[in-house]
């Protein structure tokens, strides 16, 4: 069984990209990570990770240099070691005011950023599916409380009732969706997702090594699917066919 977890960041107003990263890996796998996870954090005397909070050189995260980089690195291996692959999401924000602006745009694209990136990672997910000829159920847990999660809810619950979508994103029940202080993998596609943020919408659009993106250099040997939906992707969108029909 595999179970897959994401968590975002940049929906906060004024924001000018959001994205949305985690990873999926094998369930076993992730045991062993939270004990090695659970592991270092109280080595660390930290309750749990906050990349905002280590970034921001907060009380709990007052270490040296050396120090830091040291211990976001073996941290970043031991979420290396859990996981088959990693999956990113970046939406240029002032691309969607752009292109989402009809009601027949919003039922296509999703009624919010937060929906539309969250998504759209179910997309990456049964697309690493089909190239690595995976064929088993998936447990997605996803951050709580994002803004825009209960849209994004409605929009899983609608696949998962729908047999064709549920089977091509190998759903296996309802949505997860918890707390990041408590689901240590959250933790892991928390830093992910702060990273991609912080890349932003100008990022290459590709599918290979290495996310990109300075924070996550030591994680150059795990395979990334990632997209990013900016002018050009909402223009190919919008030039499918399912798209025309749904107009």
């Amino acid at each position: 069984m595999l179970a897959a977890y994401f968590d975002e960041s940049g929906t906060h107003k004024g924001s000018d990209c959001v994205t949305l990263a985690g990873y999926i890996g094998d369930s076993q796998s992730w045991m062993r990570y939270d004990a090695e996870w659970q592991a270092a954090l109280k080595a660390y005397g930290l309750p749990y990770f906050h990349m905002t909070e280590f970034v921001g050189r907060g009380k709990k995260y007052r270490w040296g240099e050396h120090k830091r980089r040291y211990r976001l690195a073996k941290l970043q291996g031991i979420t290396r070691r859990a996981a088959l692959a990693g999956i990113g999401v970046i939406l240029d924000v002032s691309a969607w005011r752009r292109h989402v602006v009809t009601p027949t745009d919003q039922r296509y694209f999703g009624t919010s950023y937060y929906d539309h990136c969250a998504t759209a990672a179910l997309g990456m997910v049964a697309k690493w599916c089909v190239d690595e000829n995976v064929n088993q159920g998936i447990d997605y847990t996803f951050e709580c409380g994002a803004i825009g999660w209960k849209e994004f809810q409605r929009t899983y619950d609608k696949c998962y009732d729908d047999s064709q979508l549920r089977a091509a994103y190998q759903m296996r029940g309802r949505l997860n969706l918890q707390d990041k202080q408590s689901c240590r993998p959250l933790q892991s596609a928390d830093i992910a997702a702060f990273a991609l943020h912080k890349a932003g919408p100008k990022l290459g659009h590709r599918k290979g090594k290495g996310w990109g993106a300075p924070t996550l250099e030591h994680l150059n040997q795990l395979p990334v699917y990632l997209v990013v939906v900016n002018d050009e992707m909402f223009q190919m969108m919008k030039a499918l066919p399912q798209y025309i029909k749904a107009k």
